[in-house]
């Protein structure tokens, strides 16, 4: 997963603004890869995300946070998509309040 991270960083990068990227990036450094970092693509399943997400809810995150986390996974796992990385599963990052 880190791997496609660092892949996801390099493309996102030229497509949004300045002040976008480095929120993606501080979002995707600081929650997302101490998460799911160590992850083969294929040992992602939709059980892990939501759990993930669940967790940093009860860690007394913001709503706006988590929905700023789902979001950058979100376009982390349709980049991998895009590049054909093999998933366990059809990913689903959702997040209600």
């Amino acid at each position: 997963m880190e791997y496609l991270m660092d892949k996801w960083n390099e493309r996102t990068k030229s497509r949004v603004k300045l002040s976008t990227y480095t929120s993606y990036l501080c979002i995707a450094e600081n929650y997302i890869l101490p998460e799911f970092g160590g992850y083969y693509t294929s040992e992602l399943t939709n059980l892990c995300i939501a759990d993930f997400l669940q967790k940093e809810k009860q860690n007394g995150y913001a709503f706006g946070t988590i929905h700023l986390i789902a979001v950058v996974l979100r376009s982390i796992l349709h980049f991998g998509s895009e590049m054909k990385a093999l998933f366990s599963e059809e990913l689903h990052v959702n997040f209600q309040k």
